[in-house]
């Protein structure tokens, strides 16, 4: 982005997606004018998180590393956390496998897991602050495109519109991947946002 002097970005996150594409924003607030969010979750951990059988598993040395590369985790998970598991079919999955078919390829989807905090003192806890701060400042059209059937973050929309109060949130059927199952929610979702920047950023008439 400051190589090529990008401005007037609107950002689109999903699942990490969110944050990682959220702290870009946060170091570099006055390149965004709008923001599209799926199926994130945005918000600093203010006490200690429940965490879960996969995260305590994911974080299990040695069985973990093993298991991830050997099982090629979490992607026999795709289906499970579909509103319609028929969304991720045989051509989708392997589109998903295609870069980590071999062993030395799949230390990605572990340490993405890993990244999750599990404790306040977890190393991601100062990067997600400044997501956090960034959202709460934002000022300018977000659209909150949720999956509700997502098992995963499928009720986090709550806490993401705490952050983004005046964000508008559509809601879908969809699950974890709403790209597999709702594309084109997702580009409406953009191009309103896009259509709501040309009004903000318009000049008024003289």
């Amino acid at each position: 982005m400051r190589a090529l002097d990008l401005q007037d970005i609107t950002l689109a996150g999903q699942n990490w997606g969110g944050p990682v594409v959220g702290l870009a924003a946060a170091m570099n607030p006055e390149r965004f004018t709008g923001a599209v969010f799926s199926n994130t979750y945005l918000r600093l951990l203010r006490k200690p998180p429940k965490v879960t059988p996969y995260f305590r598993f994911a974080n299990m040395p040695l069985i973990a590393d093993v298991a991830f590369r050997l099982l090629n985790l979490p992607l026999p998970l795709l289906t499970w956390v579909q509103g319609d598991p028929k969304s991720i079919g045989r051509r989708e999955k392997r589109a998903y496998r295609y870069p980590l078919r071999a062993l030395r390829d799949r230390t990605a989807p572990l340490a993405l897991t890993r990244m999750v905090p599990t404790t306040l003192e977890h190393p991601t806890i100062a990067e997600l602050a400044l997501v956090d701060r960034w959202a709460r400042a934002f000022a300018k059209p977000v659209e909150l495109l949720w999956g509700c059937k997502d098992p995963i973050l499928g009720e986090a929309w709550r806490v993401n519109r705490n952050l983004l109060p005046d964000a508008n949130v559509p809601k879908t059927s969809a699950g974890h991947y709403l790209q597999e199952e709702v594309p084109e929610d997702i580009a409406n979702a953009i191009q309103r946002v896009l259509a709501a920047d040309r009004l903000f950023t318009r000049p008024p008439k003289k």
